[in-house]
């Protein structure tokens, strides 16, 4: 929550940006471009900001405050420009000039907006309070009023405490903030009533030009009263809502500040009554069905809207009926749960395989160690003060400890990559003997536990050396060297490996590292990155994975697989795609977005060529197959690794863009905007997305066997976040979106848990995590914690707990509370 009426101010303009240029589409809309340039100049490598956390900031904008400067059309409509345009046009220019940013902020483009509108807010509230004939239409809580301040000693107009009466919160609110310009009169004119000559305000709070007569401040006009009021009353319903969603947001702070009820019975507050928003799911205000609130489930793709109770459900159940002692360390809890129609891993075909996965680099640890040389991931990783896997959970020694915790869980699988630069250096040539052995080991031990190992030849960790020598991926070259190494691995390993996935992500992998400059080897075009094309990488460095992996998966044909009898894919990452209207425009354009990011890789693998959408958009940026290559690639991949994580809605993108969110590549080539705006941190379970993912790929690609092989939740990495109710919440309606996939024809083989113990995080670093197991990352031998998630997925697996059941029983140690029912 924000609480600096400077920092709301900022959040304002942001927020605003859409509305701006909703309003004003042939206006030079400064604020927008402000915005919009403090977040694309945030250097990549040096924060969050990706290209998915920069759909989320619009998403944000797009989705909720539409009310936000709702009488500005009147203004525009008249083609008034707006004083405040051109002051922040001017910091707009100065952005443009240094492009200075603070990389350690946690929301940089909230600080860049600091930073450039800082003077000009000083000025603003300056020169508000030395004009006393200033008016401001502010949009209070519950009510349209127009708030006339008419002397500079008023203290709601104070920078430091914002407007008296909680007016600070009104920017946040997203209701109307209006500050009209400045209309003076000369002496002539102040002679004739009416006629007024607009000239730009000195914020500067001094009187300005125009001699005898001029009136210094800002005039509303009470046509722009009456044009407020209208708007109010067309968007009342959305004013509502907000105020509805920010009590539940206030009275959940004062809980905390509070401690809940102590503050009711230690401080005396008259607090009659607690309301927990909401009862069953609902269409959210600003997330539509992507997030959810309520304590029962609502199937909304099911007719009968089936109500199935949350875990949250049984616990407010208990402490209502007082069968819950939350101030207890060891609370037993019910957990009604009958969202799913399995019981048990028992309701899953026999072959099936359920387990957890993890990478090399984010894993292992032991980057100096035994020979191991530097990644394009280390380069990447030390580039920035974000973090780095050099330590990491340190798998590399622990490894032993965690395949017991493993067999202890009752994991069929366990999924892990080989790191190339540990098992051979220098990208080619000799192999590196305690690199080999460590590897041996480790698919020794999980072997001797029962454990079948899914290994993953390359995850975003090429040698450095290849990367200074050619280019890595951009280069054709590598798909010698990968074949090479594939070759190696597939001699040394497969004996008692049955499961190869040869790269990871392959799409993302493409967009983030050569489009977005947001993984590695982190490269973009140069308004992003210091070196990159986003234009054009992305679909070469895609045309060599797809001709490596061909390769690797003809020399496994030919070489190994007759001996080995194992099974070899490629993996891509998905989300869940839906139409965010009814319209015919968004319902193309989502079956476009599904081109973009299924088909880039899934046909050619089934059918030998990319999907004509891309053709047509992308034209000669398209590396073209040759017949022979085509052929190559056409069936190379025995199964479809699937990574998943959340649902995005899709509407269409106008062309040309009001928000250029990407200047050019993958994005803009795609033509539509992606809207969730939870995604990266805090994102809730949606798995009629992941449904409609297998949906499609069963009846577009000739229903391969797929493996989900990512999939899980992420949370802050913090020790009181060891009850990780909300990430059994998302696992096991995932678990039971696969099982639906598989009643409806998919031919599913394995789910995996993203992560079975907490490890380095590509775009978070340390500040948030996965795992089932707790690290803690300041402790020198990184012990490990079971976290509920761990407990539940052993219940799970071997079968003490009984999802569908209503008599669920699982252990809660809490105690946070000074209250017990």
């Amino acid at each position: 929550m924000i609480s600096n009426p400077r920092m709301l101010f900022y959040s304002c303009i942001a927020k605003g940006t859409v509305i701006l240029a909703e309003f004003a589409p042939k206006e030079e809309a400064g604020i927008e471009d402000l915005a919009l340039r403090c977040i694309e100049n945030v250097p990549p490598h040096h924060s969050m900001v990706s290209h998915t956390v920069r759909k989320r900031t619009y998403s944000l904008i797009i989705d909720g405050l539409f009310s936000y400067f709702a009488i500005l059309d009147e203004v525009v409509a008249k083609s008034e420009s707006l004083w405040l345009f051109d002051r922040l046009r001017s910091a707009t220019e100065s952005l443009m000039e240094d492009g200075s940013t603070a990389d350690s902020l946690v929301n940089p483009t909230q600080h860049c907006l600091q930073s450039k509108l800082d003077p000009v807010f000083a000025e603003i509230t300056k020169g508000c309070n030395k004009n006393k004939d200033l008016e401001l239409e502010l949009g209070l809580v519950g009510s349209p009023r127009s708030i006339t301040r008419e002397s500079k000693n008023n203290p709601s107009l104070d920078s430091s405490r914002g407007r008296k009466g909680g007016g600070a919160l009104m920017p946040l609110l997203g209701k109307p903030l209006r500050v009209l310009k400045n209309k003076k009169r000369s002496q002539a004119d102040a002679k004739s009533e009416g006629n007024w000559n607009e000239k730009k305000m000195d914020l500067g709070g001094g009187g300005g030009g125009g001699g005898k007569g001029v009136r210094n401040g800002l005039v509303y006009h009470d046509h722009h009263r009456q044009k407020a009021k209208q708007m109010w009353k067309k968007h009342v319903w959305v004013v509502l809502m907000f105020d509805l969603c920010i009590c539940v947001v206030l009275f959940g702070i004062w809980l905390w500040v509070c401690q809940g009820f102590q503050c009711i019975q230690g401080n005396g507050s008259a607090t009659r009554g607690y309301f927990v928003w909401s009862m069953v799911d609902m269409f959210d205000l600003l997330s539509g069905y992507t997030t959810t609130f309520g304590l029962y489930y609502v199937n909304f793709s099911d007719p009968s809207r089936k109500r199935s109770s949350k875990l949250s459900a049984s616990w407010y159940t208990g402490f209502l009926n007082g069968t819950i002692d939350v101030a207890s360390q060891d609370t037993t809890i019910q957990l009604k749960r009958n969202i799913s129609s399995y019981s048990s891993s028992s309701n899953f075909p026999d072959d099936f395989l359920f387990g957890a996965a993890s990478s090399a680099y984010q894993w292992e640890g032991a980057v100096n160690e035994d020979g191991r040389t530097p990644s394009i991931w280390d380069t990447f990783a030390h580039s920035s003060n974000r973090g780095n896997g050099d330590i990491t959970s340190d798998g590399y020694h622990k490894y032993k400890e965690d395949v017991k915790l493993m067999a202890e869980m009752g994991l069929e699988s366990f999924r892990f990559s080989i790191s190339w630069s540990r098992l051979i250096p220098n990208g080619r040539g000799l192999i590196n003997p305690k690199g080999l052995l460590f590897y041996k080991n480790l698919i020794k031990e999980l072997k001797t536990h029962g454990i079948e190992p899914h290994v993953t030849i390359y995850h975003y960790d090429h040698p450095q050396s290849l990367e200074d020598e050619y280019g890595g991926w951009l280069n054709g070259k590598i798909i010698e060297d990968f074949t090479a190494y594939a070759d190696v691995c597939f001699r040394e390993f497969g004996e008692d490996v049955k499961l190869w996935t040869t790269i990871n992500e392959a799409t993302i992998f493409a967009i983030g590292s050569y489009g977005q400059g947001i993984t590695p080897p982190g490269r973009c075009s140069p308004n992003a990155c210091s070196k990159g094309n986003s234009s054009t990488e992305p679909y070469i460095v895609g045309h060599n994975i797809l001709l490596a992996h061909a390769s690797a998966s003809k020399l496994y044909r030919l070489k190994y697989k007759s001996k080995q009898r194992g099974s070899i894919g490629l993996s891509i990452y998905t989300f869940g795609l839906s139409p965010y209207t009814n319209s015919k425009d968004d319902e193309i354009a989502t079956q476009r977005a599904k081109a973009f990011f299924y088909g880039w890789m899934l046909k050619p693998l089934v059918y030998g060529d990319y999907p004509d959408e891309m053709k047509r958009t992308v034209g000669s940026r398209l590396p073209v197959f040759s017949k022979e290559e085509s052929e190559q690639v056409k069936g190379s991949s025995d199964f479809i690794g699937i990574i998943h994580y959340t649902t995005f809605l899709v509407t269409n993108r106008p062309s040309p863009s009001i928000f250029p969110m990407e200047d050019e590549g993958f994005y803009k080539d795609m033509g539509v905007y992606m809207i969730n705006q939870l995604f990266l941190l805090k994102w809730e379970a949606t798995p009629w997305g992941l449904e409609g993912v297998l949906k499609s790929i069963k009846d577009s690609y000739n229903n391969p066997p797929i493996y989900i092989l990512e999939n899980g939740m992420p949370m802050e990495h913090d020790s009181l976040m060891l009850q990780d109710t909300r990430r059994i919440e998302y696992i096991q309606a995932y678990i039971g979106a696969v099982l639906k996939a598989i009643k409806n024809g998919s031919d599913m083989r394995g789910y995996f848990v993203w992560s079975m113990v907490d490890m380095y995080e590509l775009l978070s670093a340390y500040t948030t995590s996965f795992g089932m197991y707790y690290v803690n990352f300041s402790d020198p031998s990184r012990k490990r914690s079971p976290k509920l998630s761990a407990s539940w997925y052993t219940g799970f697996l071997n079968g003490t707990i009984d999802v569908a059941s209503q008599d669920t029983t699982i252990q809660l140690k809490r105690n946070t509370s000074g209250y017990s029912s």
